[in-house]
């Protein structure tokens, strides 16, 4: 078993996974970019080297710059779990691109996938992760850390399904928002699910996961709690968007559009609900008529 597990980001998800593994017998090192938010912080040259493995609990946009604060100070066999779920703006990759680039050639990295809102495991209510890894050998001694902890572990060789499923989730997570923001039942939100699901299974496919990752934990599992959570972002992102008729940025979903959408090019037009949200967001289109058409023609 690790003896150490540091944990960069001391942000809701950072505390939550650090108040799951607390009940274990591992020393926690917890840092931040800013220091009053880890009281008695101490300096990654301390830190880092001892870790077993180290926890990427940072957004997105702050995983390079994160990795290489840090690189230097890894042993060859301390393994990487990050949790970001989102598209690097300026280079329109997901995460496991950019931890390749950046990490030194052999050190191992994970996802780590999945619903597990930060306030819910926080309480101590159960949560699922999917590890996702090429080397999943390296992340043995982590699986059983996480035995009787309130996350189950589920692991899988599909990281770029994983991530692309942790991506694609918090843009229809907001879609799902915008469509309670406009009034609509469970029923109808029902119905917006599944076809969220068809274009996250496709979308994914066309950029080298697996489908079934999709229809599974780090994919299904994963919208449902954060397009019907309160505790969700993205999803009281997509609501405040059709209640104020104001685009706002908040979470990952809205963050990383913009590149998904580059990325995408001319095909995002055979994705009719992601081309709604694109108009929403991009073009600033009235929201309630592009659902209702939607409906009405499907």
């Amino acid at each position: 078993m690790p003896t150490k597990i540091v944990i960069i980001g001391a942000g809701e998800i950072g505390k939550a996974i650090a108040s799951v593994l607390k009940p274990k017998k591992v020393a926690i090192e917890m840092w931040d970019h800013d220091p009053a938010r880890v009281p008695q912080q101490k300096s990654l040259e301390k830190i880092v080297p001892a870790a077993g493995y180290v926890f990427l609990c940072v957004p997105s946009q702050a995983v390079r710059p994160a990795v290489l604060s840090f690189k230097k100070l890894l042993t060859k066999k301390t393994g990487i779990i990050c949790l970001s779920k989102g598209v690097e703006v300026k280079t329109q990759k997901i995460m496991p691109e950019v931890l390749k680039e950046v990490l030194p050639t052999s050190q191992p990295f994970a996802m780590l996938g999945g619903p597990m809102l930060a306030e819910e495991l926080m309480q101590n209510k159960p949560g699922v992760s999917v590890l996702a890894s090429k080397n999943l050998k390296a992340f043995a001694n982590l699986e059983k850390l996480f035995v009787g902890t309130a996350v189950r572990l589920e692991t899988t060789n599909d990281v770029i399904g994983t991530a692309w499923s942790g991506v694609l989730k918090n843009v229809y997570a907001m879609a799902l928002g915008m469509v309670d923001g406009l009034g609509w039942g469970a029923n109808a939100q029902a119905w917006l699910l599944s076809e969220c699901l068809t274009e996250m299974e496709k979308i994914t496919v066309i950029m080298g996961g697996k489908n079934e990752t999709v229809c599974y934990t780090a994919g299904l599992s994963d919208l449902v709690a954060t397009g019907f959570s309160p505790y969700s972002k993205n999803r009281e992102t997509g609501r405040v968007i059709t209640q104020t008729q104001k685009c706002c940025v908040g979470g990952e979903g809205s963050v990383s559009f913009p590149a998904i959408w580059k990325k995408l090019g001319t095909k995002i037009k055979i994705f009719p609900v992601l081309s709604i949200v694109e108009k929403i967001l991009i073009k600033h289109q009235d929201a309630k008529k592009l659902f209702e058409k939607y409906f009405r023609q499907v």
